[in-house]
């Protein structure tokens, strides 16, 4: 008769299951009980010797680790990254309105490619809306954060644009020949009047005519530094534009 031992160890190594992730999403992999650790990807382009490497795969993929434990043993198994694809929000904002009331705000979805994603509108002051095209207006002056959110499986994408919405007060006399009080021609924004276009990052275009309609001012980013020094006292005539809002036009007394 002849005795033979034969020592059986229990794996003491632990590979995560199978998991998935948003595109352009880090992810770490997760391996433990081992002295040392290979990964490797289906097609070879990745490859680490670290317990938890991070990787960020652009499609789905699946990946081999072999752990190598104190007690001699060897482990494999296998990962499979399902990768969500990504997408990429985009809408269009037009400003509906007169010159100087409150603009009410219509979003256009062009979103490309996201037949399968729940597409939501958030206009920044509480209301949302899932549709393709809808019409928002404000009920208070303010600089609101615009965005439109993608959800596709468990990942959200988003675009957001700021978007200042003010009522705007234009006055109709300036008075240059009283140096620091109304001596500038001053576009406001709001009813409290301590903002101006400007403040809020938005371009300011003006042209100025007199009666006769010969053109006495222009300025395509205006800097709220003309106050008609050297031109006749009398009425002028200007257009406005400001960002992409409707054109203003008004008349102004020069006194």
């Amino acid at each position: 008769s002849a005795q033979v031992f034969i020592d059986v160890y229990q794996h003491e190594g632990i590979v995560q299951d199978d998991d998935a992730l948003c595109e352009g999403t880090p992810y770490t992999l997760e391996a433990s009980g081992g002295t040392t650790y290979h990964w490797i990807s289906e097609d070879g382009s990745f490859a680490s010797h670290e317990a938890r490497p991070q990787v960020t795969p652009d499609t789905t993929t699946r990946y081999f680790v072999t752990i190598t434990e104190t007690n001699g043993c060897v482990l494999r198994d296998t990962v499979d990254l399902k990768v969500i694809p990504s997408v990429e929000p985009d809408f269009r904002i037009i400003q509906r309105g007169q010159c100087l009331e409150r603009p009410a705000l219509e979003v256009v979805n062009l979103t490309q490619n996201a037949s399968d994603a729940q597409m939501i509108f958030d206009f920044g002051d509480g209301y949302t809306s899932d549709q393709e095209t809808d019409l928002h207006v404000y009920e208070k002056d303010g600089l609101y954060n615009v965005t439109l959110r993608s959800v596709r499986e468990f990942c959200v994408f988003e675009k957001v644009h700021p978007v200042p919405v003010y009522s705007v007060r234009i006055p109709n006399v300036i008075t240059p020949s009283e140096p620091g009080y109304n001596d500038k021609f001053t576009i406001l924004f709001g009813a409290s009047g301590e903002l101006t276009p400007a403040d809020v990052g938005l371009r300011v275009s003006i042209v100025v005519y007199n009666r006769w309609g010969t053109k006495v001012y222009e300025s395509g980013d205006y800097q709220y530094d003309w106050g008609g020094e050297d031109l006749p006292l009398g009425t002028y005539f200007y257009e406005i534009t400001i960002g992409e809002r409707a054109l203003c036009k008004g008349w102004l007394q020069i006194l």
